[in-house]
């Protein structure tokens, strides 16, 4: 009887001191984590978690106010363009990633038929992006893709395989809400489009 109950008592001693080891491991993990942002907290697998409006909360409210206002300070180039080909893996055909070169190409280009409002308007930012490889204040990537269309060219629904890619500028002076977007803010980087079915 007495062997039965030394050997549950060393048992269950076993068992709390298993049950401490995984709470101080526990522990030391969750401080690590709230001394980090919200940026180093969210998964990279769980990357597409915004399309549900699932996740880190702090990050969809980052996310949410960059998608309507721009980035409310200029970043480089190449931060931009890896936050957007980042997400950009979350949508089924999509064309290869943007790169620096294809958006300084683009800007240096000069402006398209149609684009004269926005050179004008935004000169001084489309020159830092071409010269210096920044993204002002207020400008954002933003992809429109693929998907069902009706009521264009042809008759009935139609399904396009594509993309287009635009920079819209000056978000932090007039928003991405209820407003339509002014003419002058918006310039088409890219415009791809692989396959149409009817």
């Amino acid at each position: 009887m007495r062997k039965t109950k030394k050997k549950i008592s060393i048992r269950n001693m076993a068992i709390l001191a298993g049950v401490g080891i995984i709470g101080i491991a526990f522990a030391h993990w969750n401080a690590s984590q709230m001394a980090k942002s919200p940026l180093e907290i969210f998964n990279p697998n769980d990357r597409c978690l915004f399309l549900k409006g699932e996740g880190d909360m702090q990050y969809l409210i980052e996310r949410q106010e960059r998608e309507t206002n721009g980035y409310s300070e200029s970043i480089t180039l190449r931060r931009a363009l890896e936050i957007f080909n980042e997400e950009q893996k979350c949508y089924p055909h999509r064309s290869e990633p943007l790169s620096e070169d294809e958006v300084v190409a683009a800007v240096s280009a000069g402006q398209d038929y149609g684009s004269a409002s926005a050179f004008l308007a935004h000169r001084s930012d489309l020159l830092v992006i071409a010269q210096e490889r920044r993204m002002p204040r207020g400008a954002l990537f933003v992809s429109v893709a693929d998907g069902i269309y009706s009521d264009r060219l042809l008759p009935g629904d139609v399904t396009i395989e594509g993309q287009r890619i635009y920079l819209f500028l000056g978000l932090d002076e007039n928003p991405r809400k209820s407003v339509p977007l002014k003419n002058e803010q918006i310039l088409l980087i890219r415009k791809k489009f692989s396959r149409l079915e009817r």
